[in-house]
């Protein structure tokens, strides 16, 4: 990737340590600047079960420029972002999902429940709690994206 001029590598939705840190170094070799963002369970910890606080002592070696928790609903997605924050100086992100849920059929089901301004409420707390980064996963769309990059209170969007 860096030979065909890839300056920058995002790393999403992580949900092992053992796979973060594979990439990380594969990055790492290539000379090439990372993000990192884990997915996690309602109990802050990755989905394999291991804690935010192991996943930050094994990628610190390779020095990523934020790391991010993404893919889950805002209230689950902010647990893993408080464990974050606490626990490491490197920026910390966050991106959820928005409105629906996965569907086997579609990919996704939007349901009309959730809305841009709903998410809004949370990503302005976030931003006041200390996020860095700002953006949208799976269930947000333009909208989403809109109402974030034209929030007057600094939200970066990704």
């Amino acid at each position: 990737m860096a030979g065909a001029g890839v300056d920058f590598i995002f790393i999403e939705t992580i949900n092992t340590i053992r796979e973060g840190v594979a990439v990380l170094r594969a990055a790492k070799k290539a000379n090439l600047d990372t993000f990192i963002s884990f997915v996690c369970g309602a109990d802050g910890h990755l989905l394999s079960g291991e804690s935010i606080e192991s996943a930050l002592s094994a990628i610190q070696p390779y020095h990523p420029l934020a790391v991010l928790t993404n893919c889950t609903p805002p209230e689950v997605a902010e647990i893993s972002f408080y464990k974050l924050l606490q626990n490491t100086n490197i920026p910390v992100g966050i991106y959820a999902n928005g409105d629906g849920c996965p569907d086997d059929d579609q990919g996704w089901k939007f349901t009309g429940e959730k809305t841009a301004e709903d998410y809004l409420v949370y990503a302005n707390k976030w931003l006041q709690d200390g996020a860095s980064i700002i953006g949208g996963c799976c269930g947000t769309n333009p909208e989403y994206i809109y109402r974030l990059s034209s929030y007057k209170g600094g939200i970066e969007v990704v």
